[in-house]
């Protein structure tokens, strides 16, 4: 479910994903937020790090980024801890993300909350991701497109990437 402050900003026809990253880095200011180029890198460098892609199972079906597992977005962090990141150290590089980063944000505040301290919002998430360029993977098999959560926020996916649903 998408928080007033956020819904306000669906409401406006001038949404950006900037927009939505400004208003979602106000609302979760204790976490922090990092951008796609910035997790592209320490991926590129091997850097240790835990994915955590955030959005419901029918959104990751359609593509994710490679190594990311799915965690339910409403999922509490002992859900977590006892589940995906049950032999994770609690200073381990996580990474959230989902469509633009509303819903990662929460489950990155549930993490910082529950003392895993190097815990990582994507900004702008899967969708500014694709949107710069970057792979999406169903599986091991590189893809073009993805899930675009609904008809208002999809309009944030280049169209040439956002997914036709049935």
């Amino acid at each position: 479910m998408l928080t007033p402050l956020l819904l306000t900003a669906c409401d406006n026809s001038e949404m950006t994903i900037e927009s939505v990253k400004t208003r979602t880095a106000e609302k979760y200011a204790d976490v922090d937020h990092v951008e796609p180029a910035v997790v592209a890198s320490w991926m590129a460098d091997g850097s240790a790090l835990v994915l955590l892609d955030t959005r419901e199972a029918n959104e990751y079906a359609v593509s994710h980024l490679r190594g990311a597992q799915h965690v339910e977005p409403n999922a509490a962090a002992a859900e977590l801890e006892a589940g995906p990141l049950r032999d994770v150290a609690k200073d381990t590089r996580i990474i959230t993300y989902c469509a633009v980063g509303v819903r990662s944000a929460k489950v990155a505040q549930r993490l910082r909350d529950a003392g895993f301290t190097n815990v990582h919002n994507m900004n702008g998430s899967i969708f500014q991701w694709v949107n710069e360029g970057r792979p999406v993977f169903k599986g091991d098999e590189q893809v073009e497109k993805v899930h675009p959560y609904d008809g208002k926020w999809g309009k944030l996916l280049d169209a040439d990437r956002r997914a036709v649903l049935p």
